[in-house]
């Protein structure tokens, strides 16, 4: 037994052809197949890894940012709104009903928090802001850029204390037919209302 053994040692450190010697180099074959296969299933896996990166880390990573803007934006609305109306609760009482306010219209929180301010600073109360800018939303039909046209043209109404040509062609100019409304509520032609 032990002459066998040692002989079987001998053709496989020399590399004989022996059962064992073939046994071995079908197992080195399997093997070196085995570690390119793994070698192939470790760069999928890297670009896998490289495809996560680039569709999920990275929108991620823009969440945060968009998250930071958004809650820069509105501490600075926040600040803005207390110095306007000179006091942190009513502030945070309005930016309270914008944020509701915003969340079922089209139209984006800044964007709204903007035409606020804008309509404070021309002289709308504080609890009149959020229902001017729901009539006024309405009158834009959802459009954020008539918004702010007509937003700018009824602060300037406001302002005045009285419509002139210049306030209601700004609301004509921004597809809001203001002169018909008027004619209609006054009961007149509009031939008779710009007399």
């Amino acid at each position: 037994m032990p002459e066998r053994l040692g002989k079987a040692v001998l053709e496989l450190s020399t590399g004989g052809e022996s059962q064992y010697g073939a046994g071995i180099d079908r197992a080195h074959t399997k093997a070196k197949k085995l570690d390119k296969q793994f070698q192939k299933v470790g760069q999928t896996l890297q670009n896998m890894g490289k495809r996560m990166t680039t569709f999920v880390t990275l929108p991620l990573v823009g969440l945060g940012a968009v998250a930071a803007k958004i809650t820069g934006d509105f501490e600075a609305s926040e600040i803005a709104f207390t110095t306007m109306l000179k006091s942190a609760e009513k502030a945070t009482a309005l930016l309270d009903e914008i944020t509701e306010f915003s969340a079922g219209t089209p139209f984006q929180f800044d964007d709204l928090m903007k035409g606020a301010q804008r309509l404070i600073a021309f002289g709308t109360e504080a609890e009149d802001v959020v229902e001017t800018m729901r009539n006024l939303g309405n009158a834009a039909m959802g459009n954020q850029e008539t918004l702010n046209r007509i937003t700018l043209a009824y602060g300037k109404l406001q302002a005045k204390g009285k419509a002139t040509m210049e306030e209601l062609n700004m609301f004509t100019e921004a597809g809001v037919p203001i002169i018909q409304a008027l004619a209609d509520r006054l009961q007149v032609t509009t031939g008779e209302l710009f007399k």
